[in-house]
């Protein structure tokens, strides 16, 4: 179990989601812990966060540079997404 975490909330009713894990620490070491945190002061941690920031340039390059993909993203989150009604629990 890797806890996974993400804070999108209620804006992945909106409009389509990714997001991805980079493992900055060892796989003994559980997220969310003092143990997890330290890591991200060391060089594991920084180099995970140089990593995450590639993939998330790289990917912004794909998205903005091919139509295609962003037409096949949006036509995706429509299907899926048709038959739910979102309702928000606050107003």
């Amino acid at each position: 179990m890797y806890g996974y975490s993400s804070d999108i909330g209620e804006a992945s009713w909106f409009a389509p989601e990714i997001y991805f894990v980079v493992r900055s620490f060892p796989s003994s070491v559980n997220m969310h812990q003092w143990q997890g945190a330290a890591f991200t002061a060391h060089s594991i941690g920084h180099k995970g966060m140089m990593q995450a920031s590639k993939i998330m340039a790289l990917t912004i390059i794909d998205y903005i540079q091919n139509p295609v993909l962003r037409t096949d993203i949006r036509r995706e989150f429509e299907e899926n997404s048709r038959m739910y009604k979102y309702q928000p629990l606050i107003k």
